[in-house]
């Protein structure tokens, strides 16, 4: 789990008072023993690449600041068996923001809804975002199956069957994309990876 204190500093660069509270529901959210893969593990993944590059020219003026919260919060509630867990995100961002600037939480926000299917943006933070996502797609094996484990446990309540059907349709979206990241910085770095990670797993899913 990042300190406390990282989430503290940003949140006073927002504008925000005091964070004890937003900090409080964040360590409940991602510490939930049910969340087998969007849990702290996740947050930390992405802030880790996200401060890997800060000095990469592509993202020079991108409002670095406004994807770590959007990272904090894009999770913030996760029911598998929901479909508004993006926009429920969103919402408790909102009502937690009192004295942070109107136009920054409405860009967080934004990102943050951008989540519910990684749709391509035009809007750079976003790309950046949803990259961080998705970085996982484009691990090292072990650390992607270790990925799909995860998930697949967060959704236990789905037979093989369904789980298999539905998996494999989210696969094929991404490999009939034309890429899979959208900045340069990924796509040079995890794209190839991505696309081999996704067909293995393909690969390994009972024919029905």
């Amino acid at each position: 789990m990042q300190s406390a204190q990282r989430f503290y500093d940003l949140w006073e660069w927002c504008g925000g008072h005091d964070g004890a509270a937003e900090r409080a529901l964040l360590e409940q959210a991602y510490g939930d023993p049910a969340r087998t893969y969007h849990n702290w593990t996740h947050i930390d993944a992405m802030l880790d690449l996200l401060d890997g590059v800060r000095n990469a020219g592509e993202f020079a003026d991108v409002e670095l600041p406004e994807v770590e919260l959007a990272i904090f919060f894009h999770d913030v509630v996760y029911d598998p068996k929901a479909s508004d867990n993006e926009q429920r995100s969103a919402d408790i961002l909102r009502d937690m923001s009192a004295g942070i600037d109107v136009g920054l939480i409405a860009n967080v926000c934004s990102m943050i809804l951008w989540t519910e299917k990684h749709r391509p943006s035009t809007d750079a933070s976003t790309k950046l975002l949803l990259d961080l996502d998705l970085a996982v797609l484009g691990a090292a094996p072990a650390e992607y199956d270790a990925y799909v484990t995860g998930v697949r446990q967060e959704y236990s309540f789905l037979p093989d069957e369904k789980w298999n059907a539905g998996r494999k349709k989210v696969l094929e979206r991404f490999l009939e994309r034309p890429v899979v990241y959208q900045t340069s910085h990924f796509r040079h770095l995890l794209e190839q990876n991505a696309r081999q990670n996704i067909l293995r797993e393909i690969s390994s899913i009972p024919v029905s």
